[in-house]
């Protein structure tokens, strides 16, 4: 029984890693990166969201949706 219980309590925290954490709205951090909502820009009549790497400081991806990012991100990590 308590072996069920570790194997179940470890799937959950391998997937809740995976998974960006919500800081507040439009806001969340993810493997490094801080990942932001910018909103609706009007040149491009899309949404944009964009992830900056908390090492570096730089914005290093620019995406209409956070899973883009998120794929983005786990693409060049692997």
């Amino acid at each position: 029984m308590d072996l069920l219980r570790n194997l179940i309590r470890n799937k959950i925290d391998m997937s809740k890693k995976d998974k960006p954490v919500k800081v507040s709205t439009g806001h969340y951090k993810y493997k490094g990166y801080d990942i932001r909502f910018y909103g609706y820009h009007h040149p491009d009549k899309c949404v944009w969201w964009e992830a900056v790497n908390e090492e570096t400081g730089c914005a290093d991806y620019h995406c209409t949706t956070l899973r883009q990012i998120i794929q983005q991100i786990d693409e060049e990590l692997t």
